[in-house]
């Protein structure tokens, strides 16, 4: 349906040389989804000639449309477009529409399709809600046992093969059902009944601390976090790609905090031949950052998820800054065998994972005491009872901070 959608409006666009775009998780998966369906049905135009390398048809009237992959951003940037299809957008990072497809379509005010299933209450739950209440919108669930295009003995198979949250997820749009091999799903659906996913406050007589995971062509993910008695505050995150040190560090001086320690995985060490042989800490500190601790590489992922769960009880999100950041940690899932039909044991390496590095990076730092001593209010601050000849009354002791966890 896509692929007809694609072509047709192709054909049909009256701007000059249109532009229009396949977009799935991966190159191959884009292949292996539309490409057949691409040469049969562009495949009837007179004229059509395909692009089999780049997956592209370029029709008469210098029309084209090109199939592309959300894991090579870099391979959509610096064109135009007039509609594209987000296919399978729950499996892809949110940060690919906003930044790199949305401003392309805005020149020729273009349209977009995102299609996909549920996939928990990710990025892709908080786009249908919003968009199932914006003007010109429309946003449709099409479930299986509405549809009518599976006959009823075969949907009673699938629920036999299929355990229930699969049978509800796959089949009949269900955003209740849990993300298989989530690890932090529980945490998550206890931290919202707890009511420590809302707007928080940013404490300025605390200092902040960040957590970070690193990448270039892969996204590199900063959390923002403050510590308040037992408590750690999570109240910002960025993330973003194909962006160096002096960036990074540019981005957090503009923001309105008092920073204490910032926490680096093992690789921030690591010399950098494009930078002139310096590591990212160095390049980081260079720009003006302080307080960096590059914490040591873990000898155990799943041990440290672990200690993640442990702590999270003690974790508190700010429900707007941070959204990406839960979104994120909501998908991060222990990676599938779909030929041996079972978990591997290990994470997988998504959109989710870089967030989810970061965090644990902040829970794995901290417990090591890489925290610097909160800041606390001076004691030269004004007084209304110093020019007064009043005992000044004191309040009850504040409780005390701590930076680490026992």
């Amino acid at each position: 349906m896509h692929v007809n959608q694609l072509i047709r409006s192709a054909v049909e666009c009256q701007l000059e040389a249109p532009r229009f775009a396949f977009v799935a998780p991966y190159f191959k998966q884009a292949k292996a989804i539309a490409w057949d369906y691409m040469q049969k049905f562009a495949g009837a135009i007179p004229g059509a000639i395909f692009n089999q390398s780049e997956l592209r048809v370029d029709l008469p009237g210098d029309r084209r449309v090109t199939l592309y992959g959300a894991d090579n951003p870099d391979s959509i940037q610096g064109i135009y477009l007039d509609g594209t299809v987000m296919d399978e957008d729950q499996f892809i990072a949110p940060w690919i529409f906003r930044r790199v497809m949305r401003p392309m379509l805005a020149d020729r005010k273009g349209w977009v399709v995102f299609s996909g299933k549920p996939y928990g209450k990710n990025h892709f739950y908080t786009r249908f809600r919003e968009l199932s209440q914006r003007d010109g919108a429309v946003a449709r669930l099409y479930r299986a046992s509405e549809t009518g295009y599976l006959d009823e003995e075969e949907l009673r198979l699938l629920r036999a093969d299929m355990t229930a949250d699969e049978y509800a997820q796959e089949l009949e749009c269900s955003w209740e059902a849990a993300v298989p091999g989530a690890y932090y799903a529980r945490e998550l659906e206890a931290a919202r009944n707890g009511l420590r996913i809302k707007p928080l406050v940013y404490e300025r007589q605390v200092s902040v601390s960040t957590a970070w995971d690193l990448g270039w062509s892969d996204t590199t993910a900063v959390v923002f976090f403050q510590v308040l008695g037992r408590e750690i505050h999570v109240i910002d995150y960025l993330e973003e790609s194909h962006r160096d040190m002096p960036w990074w560090a540019k981005e957090l001086q503009r923001k309105d905090y008092l920073y204490g320690s910032h926490l680096l995985p093992h690789d921030a060490d690591a010399e950098q031949q494009s930078s002139g042989g310096k590591s990212l800490k160095r390049q980081l500190s260079e720009a003006g950052l302080q307080h960096l601790r590059v914490v040591p590489r873990t000898d155990n992922v799943l041990h440290d998820i672990q200690q993640v769960r442990r702590v999270f009880p003690r974790i508190w999100f700010d429900s707007v800054k941070t959204e990406p950041l839960v979104d994120a940690l909501g998908s991060y899932h222990e990676k599938y065998d779909e030929k041996r039909k079972t978990f591997t044991g290990d994470p997988d390496h998504d959109w989710s994972s870089h967030a989810a590095d970061a965090f644990r990076m902040l829970v794995m730092g901290f417990r090591d005491g890489g925290v610097a001593e909160p800041v606390r209010p001076s004691k030269t601050q004004f007084s209304p009872y110093q020019h007064l000849n009043v005992p000044r009354i004191e309040g009850p002791p504040r409780r005390p901070y701590i930076t680490s966890l026992p």
